[in-house]
């Protein structure tokens, strides 16, 4: 059985700032697969011989060979760390899109869940905010409804890029959004940087409106006259009474 790898580079799965200008995007550039064979279990850190202790080998399910002097597995037997842990082997043929592992049991792949490994997808429940400012990066709270696997990351793809997201919880996922100088991007997810969401939302952006000193000047100068106005007319006013209460009306005398 052939299993497919994917080797998320860091130079195709994006987790940095992407300037672009005008409105051209990242050209397509997303991952690399190669084909392992299951048998061969090359893509495991593994240690696959050992010096045997007093001519005999200890670990579980392995024997001498006596060409090398040294323990290795069984016949139809794998190790990971022969040493420690021994050699082992899956009573069952694993499922499609999973492998056999220690000590014995089959586990899905990365992106598949469930005991028959299908292939699991987001749901996205909602996206805030939905609007971004152009030419700036813009931080976007996703939230899933089904991460039973409780994922770390879960992959944000705009367009022809993907981008690792960072966990908040086990439903709401950070998307750092590219810098983009279009009207809009449109936005998925996927557990594996390969199957997207169904649900796709578009996330638009818009131009931060500009000041218009001249007007701003303008409105300043109005303001300040309308306060000195009411200062001058508050003061004559306070006058007017203070000049009253201070000489009174002079009354005539009777003729």
């Amino acid at each position: 059985m052939l299993i497919s790898v994917f080797l998320l580079a860091s130079k195709n799965i994006r987790d940095d700032t992407i300037s672009l200008s005008g409105n051209d995007i990242a050209p397509l550039s997303i991952y690399n697969t190669i084909e392992i064979d299951d048998n061969s279990y090359e893509f495991l850190p593994r240690n696959l011989s050992y010096y045997p202790k007093k001519g005999k080998c200890p670990s579980m399910n392995t024997e001498l060979d006596d060409t090398t002097n040294l323990c290795v597995c069984k016949k139809g037997y794998k190790a990971d760390s022969i040493e420690s842990d021994g050699c082992y082997r899956c009573l069952e043929e694993c499922f499609e899109n999973s492998y056999c592992t220690y000590p014995g049991k089959c586990v899905c792949i990365p992106g598949y869940v469930g005991s028959s490994c299908l292939i699991k997808i987001p749901i996205i429940k909602i996206i805030t905010p939905r609007t971004c400012q152009r030419g700036k990066q813009c931080s976007l709270n996703v939230t899933v409804t089904n991460n039973e696997g409780g994922y770390e990351i879960v992959y944000c793809h705009f367009k022809d890029i993907i981008i690792k997201s960072n966990k908040l919880n086990d439903q709401i996922y950070e998307c750092v959004a590219p810098v983009f100088k279009t009207d809009g991007i449109l936005i998925s997810l996927s557990f594996n940087a390969l199957n997207v969401s169904h649900e796709i939302f578009q996330i638009d952006y818009v131009d931060v409106p500009t000041i218009n000193i001249f007007k701003v000047i303008i409105y300043l100068i109005v303001v300040v006259l309308v306060l000195v106005s009411l200062t001058r007319v508050y003061s004559f006013i306070s006058r007017r009474k203070n000049y009253e209460e201070v000489i009174p009306f002079q009354q005539t005398k009777p003729t």
